[in-house]
């Protein structure tokens, strides 16, 4: 089963001619009106997903064929052992997991390179260094038993990595068959979740997620988004899933979701950040309310955004105004921080991965996530506000200095985007963190740096440097794990330079504001 969107509940007649149905009971106004029988309207459970089962058998069917016509030859990285996969220990970046094509598919336990793959990979660094070998049992792996959803969702993100790394298309086609598996269970839970918990649904949210980022096509750079909330969206809307089984962490990272989806997306405010006003009164309380503070900000910048999508003319001042007091909350968010949620920026000679000697480190592994949240809308306010200036037929003196303020601030945010990559688990060979720190979440941040990195490199002013060490990051982040969302981000950033000339809008706003047509003064 494959996500497709947010179908339309409309009637038959009303989506046939494209008519604003209202869908009232027993029938619409509109077939009402033109004394039609109104067909009814269609339940939306059922049209999120597609069943694309018989596609994938018949690609998979299709590359063993292809595979068996041709000489087969055993795919071997430097240092490699003749086996399909050294032992059970956990493949590192020198110890890749290979496996030979000369081997039939269905002879081999594909669950095991896929999970070592992602426990190395994709794992946080504390249980990443366990050995890792079938059978046992470690707290972290209590829902990846054999015949578990969580371990089909586990093992396609790890196979289908591991075949990005070694190119091999047949593992890819295996990959995306436990993709359709782990999918298919996550609907059938949404309609009935006596059959398993919240919990494991919403980790099989995000893994489904992952896949969508390591298998991320040409021209799709944003698609694990819309999949995250399509199914985000379901959960919250299903009448089984009770809303006090969502904690407030749950809440926060779903509203951070919805704002990064949309940063990446644009279009119309989304419908998912209305519940704010009436979820912001518990969650800006205790540990979370500093993260909430931040939330609240951000919505009231993508309230900004989505109104100057929509408009056709739009007064440069009144926006630059608005911005800036949101740069100002922003600003003054940070010095209101508590002391675990700081970091300290420090300098190395000879740690690799840093941004030129540079590195940050945090006092919790939470708060470099939602460093990245803070960055990535600290740039894009500051963009608003140069770019806005920037329209002025006449700029006053005041405005001038603004925009030197702002594109420092840009600057700045972009480096402090680039710092903050090294502690966040695309470097095996270190951590930051203390040795106390805890709880450690399961994944590692690299999958919430490719997009922040994206717009640092592609930020007004930033200098060459800057936008090299990112490219060759995120080259390195797709050899290496296989994510292949890294090398659309990389497109993203070389785009030709005269598409940034003065006349027309940053790269990390286009998507946001592509449909404004005018400004004045």
């Amino acid at each position: 089963m494959t996500f497709c969107g947010r179908p339309s509940q409309n009637c038959q007649r009303c989506r046939q001619r494209r008519l604003r149905c209202d869908r009232a009971r027993p029938a619409c106004s509109q077939c009402k009106r033109a004394k039609e029988e109104c067909a009814g309207y269609r339940e939306v459970t059922s049209l999120l997903f597609r069943n694309e089962n018989e596609r994938i058998i018949r690609l998979s069917k299709a590359a063993r064929e292809r595979s068996a016509a041709k000489p087969q030859a055993v795919v071997r990285r430097p240092q490699a052992s003749s086996a399909p996969f050294r032992d059970n220990k956990v493949a590192g970046f020198d110890d890749e997991v290979v496996l030979s094509r000369s081997m039939p598919l269905a002879s081999l336990d594909m669950d095991i390179p896929g999970l070592q793959f992602f426990v190395h990979h994709f794992s946080s660094k504390s249980w990443a260094d366990e050995d890792f070998s079938p059978g046992q049992q470690y707290d972290v792996f209590r829902d990846l038993g054999i015949d578990s959803p969580f371990r089909n969702a586990v093992v396609s993100v790890g196979l289908a990595a591991l075949s990005n790394v070694n190119r091999d298309r047949a593992l890819l086609n295996v990959a995306r068959q436990r993709y359709g598996v782990a999918l298919r269970a996550v609907r059938s839970f949404v309609k009935d979740p006596r059959h398993g918990n919240v919990a494991v649904l919403l980790k099989m949210i995000v893994m489904l997620a992952i896949f969508e980022m390591v298998d991320a096509k040409p021209g799709t750079f944003n698609s694990w988004t819309t999949h995250l909330m399509g199914i985000a969206a379901l959960v919250k809307q299903s009448p089984h899933i009770p809303a006090q089984q969502l904690d407030a962490h749950a809440e926060i990272w779903f509203y951070l979701s919805v704002i990064a989806n949309y940063f990446q997306s644009g279009g119309p405010f989304p419908v998912e950040l209305g519940s704010w006003e009436t979820q912001q009164t518990v969650l800006l309380t205790g540990a979370t309310r500093p993260v909430s503070e931040l939330i609240d900000i951000m919505i009231r910048f993508v309230g900004l955004c989505a109104s100057l999508q929509r408009q056709e003319q739009t007064i440069a001042e009144e926006v630059i105004r608005e911005a800036v007091g949101l740069d100002i909350e922003l600003e003054a968010w940070v010095g209101r921080l508590p002391t675990e949620w700081t970091f300290t920026t420090m300098q190395s000679t000879d740690m690799t991965g840093t941004f030129y000697g540079r590195y940050h480190v945090y006092r919790s592994a939470w708060s470099p996530r939602v460093w990245n949240h803070y960055q990535l809308g600290r740039l894009l306010v500051n963009e608003v506000i140069a770019f806005y200036i920037s329209r002025l037929r006449e700029p006053t003196v005041d405005w001038i200095v603004q925009k030197e303020l702002s594109l420092a601030v840009i600057n700045q945010t972009a480096v402090d985007i680039c710092a903050g990559i090294a502690t966040q688990g695309l470097f095996s060979n270190h951590d930051t963190l203390p040795s106390d720190c805890s709880p450690r979440p399961l994944l590692k941040g690299i999958f919430m740096t490719i997009y922040p990195l994206t717009v640092a490199g592609s930020a007004t002013g930033v200098s060459d440097q800057l936008r090299n060490w990112v490219n060759e990051t995120l080259q390195m982040l797709a050899d290496r794990t296989g994510i292949r969302q890294a090398l659309e981000a990389i497109r993203r950033i070389q785009e030709p330079a005269a598409n940034n000339s003065q006349e027309q809008l940053p790269a990390g706003l286009r998507v946001m504001l592509c449909s404004t047509r005018s400004w004045s003064g």
